[in-house]
């Protein structure tokens, strides 16, 4: 009789970043003998986000994802490499990758509802989790189940203890800092003030967008975990290191007067809605290819659609630009 492999659940938000971070991190969790779960937790829900500088963000990372990406993937055949394999350089949905590798795909609007939190306790296989872009904070209840079970983590979008919270990026133009980093850290009862596992960062030049920043360090946070999965394979349950006390750099999410300061600095998300269609074919598809054109296409209507005012002029340049 076959032992069920031991189980490693994902909390993971629904914006582009967040997808393409878990999509790689799924098939390595395979490839190291795990069984994943993952728990679609959504985008966040803060009244602080509801500005219309983070409704322009939104669309161009979350909605433009969820609404033309992945339905456009869904409904096309599964790309694969010459081998017939997944290709590595490709991100997929949620969807197709749990019919490859068999896992599933829960939907969970409250971590922290006692009866999902005793379906996790009553899961004798599961020993661990990992949160990725998840906005949901985890409360106490849910952090003693993994305690118990093994651990909790979380790769946290900043470089820690510097830049806790969101919109890091952001917040190291403003100090005039030269890096960003990721931090996969162990959550506690605080925000980001869990002991630290391992951390990766690169230079941050002010001048490249904010988007682009984050996608570039995509693959540094896979690899953070994959080591650190890894490493718990062989020894167990990562202690971490502590973090300083007394560090109080919690950044909540920047007011719209914040926002219209780092635009006069010129701090852009994107650079251009056809660089923002670059980003999403390049990692979705292959270039090149009739998928690739298709999900253009899409891509361009949506945008289109969504701007509205002098989008038959926009339609045609981008078109225009892609079929050069």
């Amino acid at each position: 009789m076959m032992t069920e492999r031991k189980k490693i659940a994902l909390f993971a938000g629904d914006g582009l970043i967040s997808h393409a971070t878990v999509s790689p991190l799924l098939v390595k969790i395979c490839h190291l003998g795990f069984q994943p779960i993952l728990f679609r937790t959504g985008s966040s829900s803060s009244d602080k986000a509801n500005i219309p500088e983070f409704n322009f963000i939104k669309f161009f990372e979350n909605d433009l994802l969820k609404d033309t990406v992945i339905p456009y993937i869904n409904n096309n055949s599964l790309i694969r490499d010459v081998d017939g394999n997944l290709g590595k350089a490709i991100c997929y949905s949620y969807e197709q990758l749990s019919d490859y590798l068999g896992f599933k795909v829960v939907d969970v609007s409250d971590i922290n509802d006692s009866g999902f939190i005793s379906s996790l306790m009553n899961d004798q296989s599961l020993v661990g989790a990992i949160s990725i872009r998840n906005y949901q904070i985890f409360k106490s209840d849910i952090i003693e189940v993994f305690e118990n079970k093994g651990f909790l983590w979380n790769l946290h979008t900043g470089q820690l203890p510097k830049y806790r919270g969101v919109f890091i990026p952001y917040r190291v133009i403003q100090n005039n800092d030269h890096s960003f980093g990721w931090t996969l850290h162990c959550v506690d009862r605080g925000i980001d003030t869990g002991n630290i596992i391992a951390s990766t960062f690169l230079p941050l030049d002010p001048h490249d967008p904010v988007l682009d920043s984050y996608m570039g360090m995509v693959d540094h946070g896979v690899a953070l975990i994959e080591k650190a999965l890894l490493a718990y394979k062989k020894h167990g349950v990562l202690p971490g290191q502590e973090q300083p006390k007394g560090i109080k750099s919690y950044y909540t999410f920047p007011t719209s007067e914040e926002m219209q300061s780092f635009k006069s600095l010129g701090v852009q998300y994107i650079s251009s809605p056809k660089a923002v269609i670059d980003t999403y074919v390049s990692n979705f598809s292959l270039e090149g290819t009739d998928h690739a054109y298709g999900l253009t296409l899409d891509l361009i209507s949506a945008i289109a659609d969504w701007q509205k005012g002098g989008t038959k002029d926009f339609f045609t340049k981008v078109r225009q630009s892609h079929a050069a």
